[in-house]
């Protein structure tokens, strides 16, 4: 099964989701936006998040990508 992640970054809610190849979401979790934190700490927020799913998702590589940009200071 092919999982797609989307992620939704507003201004008072950070939102992700897990998605299957029919677009049906198999999880989700939303928070407050952190105005007292920079936009990486926000993002790793987002990663811990799709991170604690586990690999029943398979989301997991998707964390890693956004761990990964944010190692390498692309954000």
């Amino acid at each position: 099964m092919s999982v797609r992640v989307g992620i939704d970054i507003g201004g008072t809610q950070l939102r992700v989701a897990a998605l299957d190849e029919k677009s049906h979401i198999l999880r989700r979790e939303s928070f407050s936006n952190d105005h007292n934190v920079g936009p990486r700490e926000n993002l790793g927020r987002l990663a811990d998040a799709i991170e604690g799913w586990g690999s029943n998702t398979r989301a997991s590589a998707s964390a890693a990508r956004v761990r990964s940009t944010l190692r390498a200071g692309r954000f």
